[in-house]
């Protein structure tokens, strides 16, 4: 019994453990994607690229820094996990930050030492991916202070010399803690070391061992995938451990033995019960049926049957082993062992046999994951695959491999013919989309390809539909696609220069047929990948999002609203929900219009603000920004509405009602120009001269002189 007890622990141990792996990569590959997404559109934006690629003889004052800032300040917003950006530009050695702490500086007084010495020597450091650094921080007094942080750097470099770079610092704070708060890590202890041995990150919830001392548990990440028991100070350990050949990394899990067996002596307790519910509910055909219970009922399914000579439970691992190799990492087997492999999965082979690769894909993965964790998934997941498999086995011969991502991906080979009809095909994920239903709201996506190829080929094949995969993002749920319309559908790259963002600004701020602009921008993208399409889409939301914070005084909350929406509009994973985003923001920002021109009143105030002119133009602070602050309204969206219903800018207005005045001065008193003009707001009398004379056409004294000539 002991025996028995001991193997099931380290069963579920595994299990869990592979999983727990499997997930924080894929969330790891989730945050590089999305940083990015974030760094390229740093480099898309306007005010930041006019920066970054700004020459020795371009200058920038407090003003445009600050517009800097705060436009970086936007992108910052879009994720959580973004502690700070900075900006670099090598061709006049300079950083701009989000962290106000780091001045205009170049690399010489960046108080980040730790990046300054990446940017010099970035050969060595060279990762299109996050990575992990000791941050040394120089503070006021002179002192070195050092971390850890998680960068992501994009950068352009020009014989060997980084020209301009975008840093991203991130704090994984968050989902270390997802991590550590999963069930399966109680008592645990995680670690990952990455293609260079180094510590990438360790996960703790006991520090009674000190992992990084001990070279023996270490050691145990070389070599295969394993798991082994240890002990250390007198307590004993279970240790699992895993490599990916994807990232290079090795995850290596500690957990305490008796923490492990305390739990499966209280399942041991209640396992009578388990088993009794199990059996009335199947036997009863009860509503209480779940993927959870099918998956348990599966669990004892396979260690206790006998196929084709050993347990279901080894057969579905060598199963799922074969299917990984051969697919994932493209391990090449001999003709015949091949086809002895297949025949073992129940392919029937013959000569001439041909084969083809259908990839379902779960959608709104996310929340499926917040709905079940980790753990929940793979139940689901692996229920998901035996359904489909028993609808497609009723007309075809179908084996699938369940991925760590939100995919499983299938080998299908007919009965009856070499090749199918894509339609049989469709038909079928049809029938498996209405099969599913009483399980729970979930949206799949199926891609498959007009292809069929000798098994030899399946890998290149499944390839190809991976790297296809993401363009589901266009269409509806619960639709199969193929390869070779998706090719043909989406491709090329998104030329910023030829979108017509005027147009929907404009139509915005008029307050018409905003919905219809946006579907003629959207409608023009929809040629190119989802990647790319994404990448335009987020372009289009910090612009719009920073033309109306340039127009509106926005309170907190209207701030909160437009960047919440950025942040949201980053985690879409499908084009209706990208549409679904910008009908919500572009409600709210037709709001913050009306509720900013009903409170401010702007554009039924032009008389009152001409008038304020009129009788204080004496004032020589009167301008655009002291009018703004006096009627409580953006100095630059005054600016454009007073233009606009004017004729002519603020400047312009003032100076000439000013000039009305001097001339009024001249005419009617023997005051000196200058004192004149001094009383009447002219701060320079430089500048005083030359505007009069440039819309007079003469000096002032010269005016005075042909007044008096013609009063004589």
């Amino acid at each position: 019994m002991y025996g028995i007890v001991k193997k099931i622990i380290m069963e579920q141990n595994i299990d869990s453990s592979a999983q727990q792996f499997r997930q924080i990569q894929e969330e790891f590959e989730v945050a590089n994607e999305q940083i990015n997404m974030v760094a390229t559109q740093v480099i898309l934006d306007d005010i930041c690229s006019d920066w970054m690629l700004a020459g020795e003889a371009r200058s920038f004052n407090s003003l445009d820094i600050a517009r800097i800032r705060k436009q970086l300040a936007v992108f910052k917003n879009t994720s959580s996990m973004i502690e700070s950006i900075y900006i670099y530009n090598g061709k006049i050695d300079k950083f701009l930050s989000t962290d106000g702490n780091y001045s205009y500086t170049g690399k010489a007084g960046f108080s980040d030492l730790g990046i300054v010495e990446i940017l010099n020597d970035y050969d060595n450091y060279y990762s299109r991916n996050l990575f992990k650094r000791e941050r040394v921080i120089r503070n006021s007094l002179g002192t070195e202070v050092t971390d850890s942080v998680y960068t992501y750097v994009l950068n352009n470099t020009q014989d060997s010399q980084v020209t301009s770079a975008i840093v991203v610092n991130l704090d994984l704070t968050p989902l270390f803690a997802k991590v550590l708060g999963m069930e399966a890590m109680q008592e645990s202890q995680m670690v990952i070391v990455d293609g260079k041995d180094e510590m990438w990150a360790e996960l703790q919830n006991f520090s009674d061992l000190d992992m990084k001392m001990d070279s023996h548990l270490l050691n145990l990440i070389e070599g295969n995938d394993g798991h082994a028991e240890t002990s250390y100070d007198a307590e004993r350990y279970f240790v699992s451990w895993m490599h990916s050949d994807k990232t290079d990394w090795d995850y290596l899990k500690v957990t305490k033995w008796d923490t492990m067996f305390a739990r499966l002596l209280e399942l041991q307790k209640w396992a009578f019960f388990i088993c009794a519910f199990i059996l009335l509910a199947v036997a009863g055909g009860s509503a209480f049926s779940s993927f959870s219970i099918y998956r348990l009922y599966g669990q004892l399914e396979r260690k206790n049957f006998i196929k084709n000579g050993m347990k279901i439970s080894e057969s579905n691992k060598l199963k799922e082993n074969f299917l990984y190799e051969f697919i994932h990492k493209r391990k090449t087997y001999g003709n015949a062992e091949l086809t002895e492999r297949l025949e073992q999965l129940g392919y029937p082979m013959r000569a001439g046999k041909l084969f083809t690769v259908l990839l379902l894909q779960l959608e709104d993965y996310h929340s499926f994951i917040e709905e079940f964790g980790q753990d929940g998934a793979y139940d689901v997941k692996y229920s998901v695959r035996n359904i489909f498999e028993e609808i497609f086995n009723m007309e075809f011969h179908v084996s699938g491999l369940i991925n760590r991502d939100n995919t499983i991906v299938f080998i299908l080979s007919a009965e009856d013919g070499e090749s199918v009809d894509t339609g049989r095909i469709e038909g079928k994920f049809r029938e498996f989309c209405d099969k599913i239903k009483p399980f729970g709201e979930w949206t799949f996506s199926l891609i498959g390809s007009e292809e069929f190829l000798t098994a030899e080929k399946i890998p290149e094949l499944a390839e190809k539909l991976y790297q296809v995969k993401e363009e589901s993002f266009f269409y509806p749920s619960n639709m199969f696609l193929t390869y070779e319309r998706i090719c043909e559908e989406h491709s090329g790259s998104v030329n910023y220069r030829k979108l017509d963002l005027g147009k929907l600004t404009d139509t915005l701020r008029g307050g018409k047929d905003v919905w219809e602009q946006y579907q003629i921008f959207a409608e023009s993208l929809e040629c190119y990948s989802s990647k790319e399409y994404m990448n335009a889409m987020i372009w289009l939301g910090v612009s719009l999002v920073r033309d109306m914070k340039e127009f509106y005084m926005t309170d907190a909350d209207q701030e909160y609203t437009l960047n919440h929406f950025l942040a949201q509009l980053a985690k879409c994973d499908k084009k209706v929900q990208v549409d679904k985003q910008f009908e919500k923001v572009f409600s709210n920002m037709l709001q913050i219009q009306e509720s900013a021109n009903v409170k401010k009143g702007v554009t039924g105030k032009m008389e009152e603000i001409q008038e304020y002119i009129q009788k204080n133009y004496s004032n020589m602070n009167i301008a655009l920004e002291f009018l703004g602050d006096e009627f409580g309204v953006s100095a630059n969206y005054l600016g454009r509405v007073f233009k606009k219903e004017t004729g002519v800018s603020v400047s312009e207005y003032l100076n000439s009602v000013r000039l009305q005045k001097v001339l009024e001065g001249l005419e009617n008193t023997e005051k000196p120009a200058k004192d004149i003009a001094q009383a009447c707001g002219f701060a320079s009398i430089n500048y005083f001269y030359t505007y009069f004379r440039k819309k007079m056409g003469v000096t002032p004294q010269a005016y005075r002189q042909q007044l008096r000539s013609r009063e004589k």
